[in-house]
């Protein structure tokens, strides 16, 4: 797993959401890619986990701040 976890620690981190879902799409593309080479489901899940909590909070904070302005 550190393959993937160091795969993107030397690049600068996207700046806008378009390119932070982009390139975590091709970690999560990798990951299976690596699950289906090794026959290991359990490849990634703590990067899996942590991407799509932090996608599921942001969208969770958009939505109440797009809410609170609609009122």
């Amino acid at each position: 797993m550190e393959s993937l976890r160091g795969a993107s620690a030397g690049t600068p981190l996207p700046i806008n959401i378009h390119e932070r879902l982009k390139e975590e799409a091709r970690t999560l593309e990798a990951i299976d890619r690596r699950r289906e080479d090794e026959d290991n489901p359990y490849i990634g899940l703590d990067v899996e986990e942590r991407i799509l909590t932090r996608e599921l909070r942001d969208l969770e904070r958009a939505t109440a701040a797009h809410d609170m302005g609609a009122e």
